[in-house]
């Protein structure tokens, strides 16, 4: 490579592109001049047009080195295109749009094939990236629930503290059980038995709410221990479990119409105010065990302010600047007689018996009619993740579902562990930490948001495992220390190393050809159609049209023979061409997909943009069974 540096003045740099216009615009020695129309276009390399002067700044100091290929550059290039990509979605209004088109973005950097902390550069447009996307999520969740895919419960106490009117008339049996009740069982809360408290008991008895009360003592099961421990480590009454049954019926993924989230239904910012982080990768306000000891806490310094616990429950639904200016505007620093004179809001007011009635018929079920079985105590273990780590991953490590996993870390809002973080603690089944600790150390450290464990099954090879992953079988091979002709025995781990990191690519071009549609032309080259449409900037719904060209990328060692490039080729790839398709089509426009090995009705649809039902009734699939290796599935082209 040739490379000369020197410092030029502006004149002086001027001055070579005046010469070199000069000489390009003569012709040799003694040929006839042409006359000039116009001024020729000067073409300035990339490297030297970006080291050009801000004007007004001289001397000016020009390095005229011939720059290599920026590998971090182009990630930080790619990365901030997606990022703009969801920018202008999120403006138009495409939330889900722009979720994934800032997953994106931030995939871009953790699976590139350079680690985040290789490259000053990498770390500061990551750590901006999340800040940026970040502010953009605190503003959706005002308006709805954000970019995340986690699917939302409704918090039960949107219907029940909206209720304004209730029976006339109350069973004087129904006062008389309750009555009872109080007398015969302990209780730490002080418990008032009066019209309003009556009027619950028989909305969750008797009324629309005896569903909600139903819910709320099986899932009271699952976090009894954890949530009874805190509220007495914490020192405060025991019975303000049920306070949760009110505010979520225990789901860790409730949201209500106010945008408050998790068991114990914090706000965003008092959340923040108890130390709840929320941020792209976690909400910890859905953190079952630190959201619990944050509202323990809460409870804890209302009752402090107040010293009386239905005041502190009051203020923790409405606020203490309400309870304050309620006292005030009363003369009354009793919660009954606040309601009397009606200065809470109407959601508080409903919100302290409603507590009350479903205390009084937790403490004994069965009275009331209820036969529920708790759920069984959720048994975990902690492990330190100090590195982001895929979750998929971790799954097939401790050999559990991504789902289980999920559901035991409800404060994740990522498929990734967060980065940066290396205290995060990680919920896992009990009884398989030492399994995770074991098998993890043979991931890479920079591989684990890359790489994966697969189990091998019946009839697996070592090619058909490369192919479902896109990896190479000598890629495998070495990771694993086999030979590439290993046979692979059912029941087997065997570590899958980053397609991104590990198999070399190739651009081809497809020419578009009549009747030709995304799953076609995906599934004829093995990729899937997201991937085409981000290689060409495809919006969801674009249609492509005869002649079109795509860009594809490939494995340099399955390129088929006459793509672009190649003597005599436009860029089609029979399916034929390789061993590795597993599809192949018709005249009518079918697309005929051949399962392999893991592969189920679900994962067929997803990537083919169509519905488990619509492959149902094409396929003659009356039930759903488990699909075998090698089975045909017809994929209509027009999905």
């Amino acid at each position: 490579m040739v490379s000369f540096k020197r410092t030029v003045t502006t004149t002086e740099f001027l001055l070579l592109v005046c010469l070199a216009w000069a000489f390009a615009s003569c012709d040799s020695a003694g040929a006839r001049k042409k006359p000039i129309a116009s001024p020729p276009v000067i073409s300035v390399p990339s490297p030297l047009l970006s080291r050009l002067p801000v004007p007004g700044s001289y001397p000016l100091s020009v390095d005229l080195t011939l720059a290599p290929f920026d590998a971090v550059r182009q990630i930080i290039e790619q990365a901030e295109e997606d990022f703009r990509e969801g920018e202008q979605d999120y403006h138009q209004g495409h939330l889900d749009r722009a979720k994934k088109s800032f997953d994106r973005a931030v995939d871009t950097m953790l699976q590139s094939s350079l680690t985040l902390h290789s490259d000053e550069r990498l770390e500061k447009e990551f750590d901006s990236l999340i800040d940026r996307i970040h502010a953009y999520e605190v503003i959706a969740l005002k308006e709805g629930d954000g970019f995340t895919t986690q699917k939302y419960e409704p918090a039960p106490s949107d219907e029940i503290l909206d209720i304004e009117t209730f029976p006339s008339r109350i069973d004087d049996k129904l006062k008389a059980t309750a009555e009872k009740e109080l007398a015969e069982v302990s209780h730490d809360l002080p418990i008032t038995v009066n019209e309003r408290v009556l009027n619950f008991l028989d909305y969750f008895t008797r009324g629309r709410g005896r569903g909600t009360m139903e819910n709320g003592l099986r899932r009271v099961g699952a976090f009894r221990p954890m949530i009874d421990r805190i509220l007495r480590e914490t020192g405060v009454p025991k019975d303000l479990i049920y306070l949760a049954q009110v505010e979520s019926g225990y789901q860790p993924l409730a949201l209500s119409n106010k945008k408050a989230k998790g068991i114990w239904q914090f706000v965003p910012f008092r959340g923040a105010e108890y130390g709840l982080v929320q941020n792209w990768w976690v909400d910890e306000r859905q953190d079952p065990e630190k959201s619990t000891r944050a509202a323990a806490q809460h409870l804890k310094d209302l009752y402090g302010e107040y010293e009386d616990w239905y005041l502190a429950m009051a203020a923790y639904n409405c606020g203490p600047g309400n309870v304050q200016r309620a006292i005030e505007r009363s003369g009354y620093a009793d919660f009954w007689q606040m309601v009397a004179h009606h200065v809470l809001p109407l959601q508080t007011e409903n919100y302290v018996p409603a507590i009350l009635a479903v205390t009084i018929i937790a403490k004994n079920p069965e009275k009331y009619g209820f036969t529920v079985e708790p759920l069984p105590p959720l048994m975990t273990e902690r492990v330190t993740v100090s590195i982001p780590t895929d979750l998929r991953l971790i799954a097939e490590t401790i050999d559990t579902s991504v789902e289980n996993l999920q559901s035991l870390n409800p404060q994740l809002l990522r498929m990734t562990t967060p980065p940066n973080e290396p205290d995060f603690q990680l919920n896992l089944p009990l009884g398989t930490k030492e399994k995770y600790i074991q098998e993890i150390a043979a991931i890479p450290e920079d591989k684990r948001v890359l790489w994966r464990r697969h189990r091998v099954t019946t009839g697996e090879t070592l090619s058909t495992v490369a192919s479902r992953y896109r990896t190479t079988v000598s890629a495998i091979a070495q990771i694993n220390e086999l030979t590439p002709g290993s046979k692979l025995e059912e029941g087997t781990k065997i570590i899958i190393p980053a397609a991104s990191s590990n198999v070399k690519t190739t651009v081809v071009k497809h020419r578009v050809d009549r009747g030709e549609t995304l799953a076609i032309i995906a599934a004829r080259y093995d990729v899937t159609q997201s991937e085409l449409r981000k290689w060409n900037r495809l919006r969801v719904n674009a249609k492509i049209r005869p002649g079109q060209r795509l860009t594809v990328r490939v494995s340099a060692e399955d390129r088929p023979s006459g793509v672009a490039g190649k003597p005599g080729g436009h860029g089609k790839a029979p399916s034929q061409s390789a061993s590795r398709k597993t599809v192949s089509s018709n005249q009518a426009g079918t697309v005929v997909h051949s399962v392999r090995p893991g592969e189920t009705l679900f994962s067929i649809a997803q990537n083919y943009n169509t519905t488990v039902e619509t492959l149902k009734q094409i396929n003659g699939i009356r039930n759903v069974r488990q699909l075998r290796v090698g089975d045909k599935i017809r994929i209509s082209a027009a999905q």
